[in-house]
């Protein structure tokens, strides 16, 4: 199977399920930037679907969230299907991904709306 690794950001707040048998598998898609074109135009990021197992599931589903820039490292899957039109297409999908690492965090809206309104009072004394 080919390795791959990739670095984005999710799309959309990661989904866990548990098999029958009992197995956590949580599953995101990555959004990975191209580079800007001859022309320099901005491209269409690279789609990529990523699926976790066991405690690397449980650890994603708790700790990513939409926006999240992550990278992942597994083995690669490319698929063929139709769209909507007829035409040919590939998805490209990281089954089971071999290591996932946080590189940042989303700014929590409440924690920078907090820091725009809160004005220092003249009496503080670390403010002076």
């Amino acid at each position: 199977m080919i390795q791959i690794q990739i670095i984005g950001n999710l799309g959309a707040d990661p989904e866990m399920q548990y098999t029958p048998q009992g197995d956590a598998v949580t599953s995101f898609s990555v959004a990975c930037h191209r580079p800007k074109n001859s022309e320099g135009q901005d491209q269409p990021p690279t789609w990529v679907k990523v699926s976790a197992w066991g405690k690397r599931a449980e650890f994603s589903n708790s700790y990513l969230n939409k926006g999240n820039k992550v990278f992942v490292q597994g083995g690669c899957r490319i698929d063929e299907y139709l769209d909507r039109n007829g035409d040919k297409k590939y998805s490209l999908s990281i089954p089971s991904a071999d290591s996932i690492q946080f590189m940042s965090n989303k700014p929590e809206p409440e924690v920078a709306f907090a820091r725009d309104i809160v004005k220092p009072s003249p009496e503080s004394p670390e403010l002076n």
